[in-house]
Parts: structure tokens; sequence; C-alpha cells
């Protein structure tokens, strides 16, 4: 095991664990399950990186790799529970709005929509030829994350003290997961 497929599977096990305990602790159903299950569908993220660190080199990784889309399809649970989260004030778009894209980019999954082939060179590294449903599939992450940021933004002007320190914690953990994702 390399210094980074331990990384990755001690971030796994704690994104799993935080995914538990929330589940366990607060009293919102709506909210605690859309953050549990955003949680896990990073660990399956996190997962998918480190089965790819195990995989010997010079192989086709091209259905492996493809698990790397698993997890980040579900950024919409972020957005849903920006909208719960810390109370439900807002009117939250329908159901359907947070099912079909994840839906969608799981049932393409197994197409060539992201990527044609990857591949684990001799040396380890990673080349994989993308298609143009990539460019499809990064721009929905995107425009997720940047609507459940906008949400909790707008909600932290809005908030009392307890919200806001609610708030502030969200913001930190997920300065925390992008720097440990760089």
């Amino acid at each position: 095991m390399t210094t980074t497929s331990i990384f990755l599977f001690i971030i796994f096990i704690i994104q799993s664990v935080l995914g538990l305990l929330i589940i366990t602790k607060g009293k919102d159903k709506k909210a605690k399950l859309s953050f549990a299950f955003f949680c896990f569908s990073f660990a399956i993220w996190t997962l998918s990186y480190f089965l790819l660190e195990l995989i010997p080199n010079n192989q086709d990784i091209t259905v492996l790799f493809k698990t790397v889309f698993i997890g980040p399809s579900f950024i919409v649970l972020f957005t849903y529970f920006t909208y719960v989260f810390p109370d439900k004030e807002q009117k939250v778009p329908s159901i359907l709005f947070f099912v079909i894209f994840p839906i969608l980019f799981l049932l393409l999954l197994p197409t060539n929509f992201y990527l044609e082939s990857a591949y684990k060179t001799i040396n380890g590294q990673i080349i994989v030829k993308q298609n143009f449903g990539i460019l499809l599939f990064w721009a929905y992450f995107i425009l997720s994350l940047l609507v459940g940021l906008w949400n909790l933004v707008r909600k932290s002007k809005l908030a009392n003290k307890a919200n806001q320190q609610g708030i502030k914690y969200i913001f930190f953990g997920l300065f925390a997961a992008c720097l440990f994702w760089v």
C-alpha cells in the first residue's frame, strides 16, 4: 500500500463514520439524512479512488474508473440539505429535481458518455480518454455545489446566532474537505 492509498482509506473511514454519526444525532430528519447521505456519497467517491490506487500498474482500468462518478453524482444531496438546514424557510424544489440527475448520470455510467477508456501506465500514471459527457457532468456538479453554497450564504445572513454557528461549521467542513482533496 502506498501513502496515498492509506490516506484515501483513512478519509473513507472518516467520511463513513461522520455519515453514521449524523444519522444517529439531530432532530431534523430531512437535514440529517440528506447530509449523512452526502457524506456517504463522498465516501464512495474516495473509496473508488482508493481502489484505483490498489490496481497494479500497466492495466486497463476503464470499468473501475467509471465508478469514480458514482459518489459525485449525488452532489444534489448537498443542495437539498441547504434547502432544509438549518430550517426550512424557503420552498424546496420538487424532489424530481434532486432525483432525476443522479439517476440519469448513473444510467449513463456503463456507456462511453463520460469517457472512452482509462489506463494505468507502468509508472502508475492514469491516462483517461474523455468524452463530451464529462463536461456536462462537471457543469452539473459545480452548479449544484454553487447553488448549495449560495443557499448557505443567504441563510447565514438571515439566521439567528445558533444557526449561524451551525452554518459556519458546514463551511469549515467543506473547506477542510476541499483541502484534503487538493
